[in-house]
């Protein structure tokens, strides 16, 4: 009886750990690490994430020869245009800086984006609980009236979100983006819990 006892309480404890795991990782994995970070000019970091095999999944990886923003996009395809994304960019020293500090980079890139995005609006800048934790949070919305600029027309929303590790001062900056007439996602909280985008974004881990 004691050894029966035992086995049951050792399956629940199997049970709590695979429950608390967001997702179970895809067979093809992305690992950058220092190095990587260093030839594409980008701050040092290491994380890792995995995606599933799929025709409509694209992954794009920063390009040593050239002047890099993210360190990797991975775009969810229909045909030739994007209709959800996830831009893995950096965020250097951000580990030594307060929200505030932050808010205000996060507005200052903002401001690049109204120039590039059809009726770009800020909707909040702030901090705010995404995905179990206070993080700096920047949400919009943008318009894309044709496939002029590689994206499925729609109605896009879109977040900035800044992951900080424990072991390093720099971070990852975030950029996610879902056209909401085509896809799962319908407001900013689904970006890490619905949709093809959040099962690989909820893969990603830092390597600490």
């Amino acid at each position: 009886m004691k050894t029966l006892y035992s086995a049951i309480i050792f399956s629940l404890i199997l049970i709590s750990i695979s429950c608390n795991e967001k997702t179970s990782d895809f067979e093809n994995v992305v690992e950058i690490t220092p190095s990587d970070a260093q030839s594409y000019n980008l701050p040092d970091i290491h994380f890792m994430f995995s995606y599933p095999t799929s025709d409509n999944i694209k992954i794009r990886l920063a390009n040593p020869d050239l002047m890099n923003l993210s360190y990797a996009y991975v775009d969810f395809m229909v045909g030739d245009y994007t209709n959800e994304e996830i831009s893995i960019g950096h965020c250097k020293n951000c580990n030594n800086y307060d929200f505030d500090y932050i808010e205000g980079l996060l507005e200052d890139l903002s401001t690049d984006f109204e120039y590039q995005l059809p009726d770009f609006n800020v909707v909040f800048n702030g901090v705010e609980k995404f995905d179990g934790e206070n993080r700096n949070v920047l949400k919009f919305t943008f318009n894309a009236i044709d496939s002029s600029m590689g994206f499925v027309p729609g109605k896009y929303i879109g977040i900035f979100v800044v992951y900080l590790p424990k072991s390093s001062s720099n971070g990852i900056l975030f950029i996610l983006l879902a056209n909401t007439n085509e896809t799962e996602i319908k407001n900013f909280d689904d970006f890490s819990t619905k949709g093809n985008l959040a099962e690989v974004f909820n893969t990603f881990k830092f390597v600490e």
